[in-house]
């Protein structure tokens, strides 16, 4: 193959490779467009409307029913017929004009009336002659004569006082037989509680003579020489000190030549010879240590110690003799001051016991001869006691029979005065009974004699200027006692409407706002409504609110009216239809549409935007939010779709 073959081949190679990319990137794009076409098809389908200034008038609307405010019902109070109906519904009528007329018969009302005023007589008549009342009460209640309440009271009053006095005169009796009777008691009662008193008294003085026995004999014992005692103790002691002196003066010398050093040293050698005093002096060291056992701290003498001492050391023995003599004279001297101080001691209690005995013998003599004193008037008591129960006895048994003929009378009295009270209390109950039904009688007479009065030519007039609402009862039907016949709104009175509203609706009015209506073209325009008042409602009164208007004009009662109130119109910056408002649990919000270019075209994404309202009406909502003008909010979309999600516009 040449060359130019080659080059051939080469140029053949190159134009197949162009062509097969240029056929790959068109299959590629092809393929781009239906994706993209595909994808947006499967995208959530928007409307939007753009955020922009406008007007807001923020409007309660509401609808209620027209009613008379207090009508006039007209009543009848008996069972009649109605012969005619003078008046029809919407008719103006005045005070005093005959609304029905009612035929000539006699009605239910006088029939039961009649009836009743028989029962009352025949009554009457058996209570009055069931001969439980006296005579003379019979007489006055048939005759009307029927005395005044006080009267009355005050007879009650002295009926009552009768029979305590009668009641007080039988107890004072009863008492007085009680007391005879039990007079020996009293007597056996006074006796056993003096013998008592006379058991604690004889006690009592018993104790009293024992203290004063004891208290004498310590007085009579002297007060124990406690003087001399306390000066033979001085004298002890004075002994003592005396030959302490010449004993510590010999001490100090005997101890001075214990401390001497040619003295110990001549004594040391011998008195550390232990084949003659064993190892009893090998401790000794010093003369101190000697001198420590010769001389124990207590004062005393170790008198081995000392003799072996004098020996081995060849002490003078005319020293020694004296030293030994005064620690004699000196142990003998602190006995006898020991002694004389115990005999000291005792001799001086013995002197205190005695001066308090002798402070205590008058009050203790006192006592016994009180105690003495006390045994010897009870003793008497018993005495004179016991002479006046016997001498008692007699007696008693005489008053007694004369008391007894007192208190039978007295009980006959007290039965008298009671019965008399009790026929006292049933002739007044009974008076006062017949009186009343007699009073009854009377009332139920004019009763009847009205009724019979209204069985002919009777009518109904209204009460009041006004207009016939309505008429409840037609030509020919028979009434009944309380029924309502007609009902009249009285003239100057205005309608009323209740509207229920929102708490926060209702926040936006107030007391004297105007309403208006909302199909107005249909009234007339006489109708006007003004709010009269805001009240709770009683249904739901933490959530709603009831405006209740004063209705005037060509409307009638229980006609239904629609109406709107609120403020006046207000312009703002950012208004968006009411759909676009959307909200959760992080507050008010709006979705927006966010575009971003692509290089196969614009993609559009929901944003969301916190927003504050500020007011609404029916359509739209103004709000404040970080937003530009003429930015598309979402107002609906035919999918659920949330912030971040690619959307697509709807096709118009």
């Amino acid at each position: 193959m040449n060359v130019s073959d080659d080059g051939k081949v080469i140029k053949l190679k190159k134009d197949v490779i162009k062509n097969i990319a240029i056929v790959f990137l068109a299959i590629m794009l092809i393929l781009t467009f239906f994706s993209n076409s595909i994808l947006n098809r499967s995208l959530p389908e928007v409307a939007t409307e753009d955020i922009r200034s406008g007007t807001i008038t923020e409007k309660i609307r509401g609808t209620g029913v027209v009613e008379v405010d207090d009508p006039y019902s007209i009543t009848v109070n008996e069972t009649r017929k109605i012969a005619s109906v003078a008046v029809k519904e919407g008719d103006e009528v005045t005070q005093g004009q005959v609304l029905f007329y009612f035929e000539d018969e006699e009605s239910e009302e006088l029939i039961k009336a009649e009836k009743e005023l028989e029962d009352l007589i025949y009554k009457y008549t058996v209570g009055a002659l069931t001969g439980e009342m006296s005579d003379q009460a019979y007489r006055d209640a048939v005759s009307g004569r029927v005395s005044s309440m006080s009267a009355y009271e005050a007879k009650i009053e002295a009926a009552k006082a009768r029979v305590r006095a009668a009641q007080e005169n039988v107890d004072s009796l009863t008492r007085q037989m009680a007391m005879l009777d039990g007079s020996s008691d009293a007597y056996s009662y006074d006796l056993n509680q003096a013998r008592a008193d006379l058991e604690t008294a004889q006690i009592d003085l018993s104790n009293a003579q024992t203290k004063y026995s004891e208290l004498k004999a310590i007085v009579d014992a002297g007060d124990g020489g406690a003087s001399q005692a306390q000066n033979e103790y001085d004298v002890a002691k004075l002994q003592y000190e005396n030959a302490k002196q010449i004993y510590d003066n010999a001490r100090n010398s005997i101890a001075a030549n214990i401390k001497n050093d040619g003295i110990y040293g001549v004594a040391i050698a011998k008195l550390q010879d232990t084949d003659k005093y064993g190892t009893k002096y090998t401790a000794v060291s010093n003369k101190e240590t000697l001198y420590t056992m010769i001389f124990p701290s207590d004062y005393s003498i170790n008198g081995d110690y000392l003799n072996d001492w004098v020996i081995e050391s060849s002490y003078n023995s005319t020293d020694y003799a004296a030293f030994t003599k005064a620690y004699e004279d000196y142990i003998t001297a602190y006995n006898t001051m020991t002694d004389k101080q115990t005999a000291a001691s005792l001799a001086s209690t013995k002197n205190t016991q005695y001066w308090d005995a002798k402070s205590k013998l008058g009050d203790a003599e006192s006592k016994y001869n009180k105690a003495k004193s006390r045994v010897d008037e009870l003793q008497t008591t018993i005495s004179r006691l016991s002479n006046d129960q016997a001498n008692n006895a007699q007696g008693n048994k005489e008053l007694a029979s004369q008391l007894a003929i007192k208190k039978s009378d007295a009980e006959i009295e007290l039965a008298k005065a009671k019965e008399d009270q009790t026929q006292l209390l049933l002739d007044i109950s009974k008076t006062l009974d017949l009186a009343n039904q007699n009073s009854i009688i009377k009332e139920q007479q004019e009763t009847v004699e009205k009724l019979k009065a209204k069985a002919s030519g009777a009518t109904i007039t209204s009460p009041v200027d006004g207009t016939v609402l309505n008429i409840a009862k037609k030509a020919g039907e028979t009434t009944s006692a309380s029924d309502t016949l007609a009902t009249i709104q009285v003239g100057g009175k205005p309608m009323r409407m209740k509207v229920t509203v929102t708490t926060e609706q209702a926040r936006k009015v107030a007391v004297g706002d105007r309403a208006e209506l909302q199909n107005a073209w249909y009234y007339s325009d006489s109708i006007s409504m003004v709010l009269a008042k805001i009240a709770n409602d009683p249904d739901n009164p933490r959530k709603n609110k009831i405006l209740m208007f004063n209705v005037e004009g060509d409307v009638s009662d229980g006609e239904s009216l629609s109406i709107s109130i609120g403020q006046k119109s207000r312009d703002y910056d950012k208004v968006v239809p009411n759909s676009a408002i959307r909200e959760d649990n992080r507050g008010k919000f709006i979705l927006i549409i966010d575009e971003k270019s692509t290089p196969f075209g614009s993609r559009y994404k929901a944003k969301r935007v916190d927003v504050e309202v500020l007011a609404s009406d029916d359509v739209h909502t103004a709000i404040s939010a970080d937003v530009s003008d003429w930015t598309y909010a979402i107002t609906t979309s035919n999918m659920p779709i949330e912030a971040g999600q690619q959307v697509r516009f709807a096709e118009k």
